[in-house]
């Protein structure tokens, strides 16, 4: 199945950047000045719905992703073989989020 973007979010350097997808990843991306992007990992999985949002840490080492699954999970490193912590609670799909100016806290 094709990845189509619902929404994508940068690093704060702009070097990497998120894909929210409608197969139910996320992806990431390297950016290179004059270059096409390259996938720069495995998908990240974790959601069994639609990916709305992403959104990187300021820090840039976790990433929010926010799902019609009702879920949102920070993923740890961006990295599949570290699962990231899902935040549950929510009735209805949650179709975005934002880091707290000090990255301790996802609302």
């Amino acid at each position: 199945r094709r990845h189509t973007f619902l929404s994508v979010g940068f690093t704060r350097r702009c070097r990497e950047v998120a894909s929210a997808g409608d197969d139910k990843t996320v992806r990431l991306w390297r950016t290179e000045v004059g270059a096409q992007a390259d996938a720069a990992a495995p998908p990240l999985t974790g959601h069994t719905d639609e990916v709305r949002a992403v959104s990187y840490s300021p820090c840039g080492a976790f990433l929010l992703s926010c799902s019609d699954d009702a879920t949102a999970i920070i993923h740890k490193g961006a990295s599949p073989q570290e699962p990231g912590e899902t935040l549950r609670g929510h009735q209805d799909p949650v179709r975005c989020g934002a880091w707290a100016s000090s990255g301790l806290r996802v609302a």
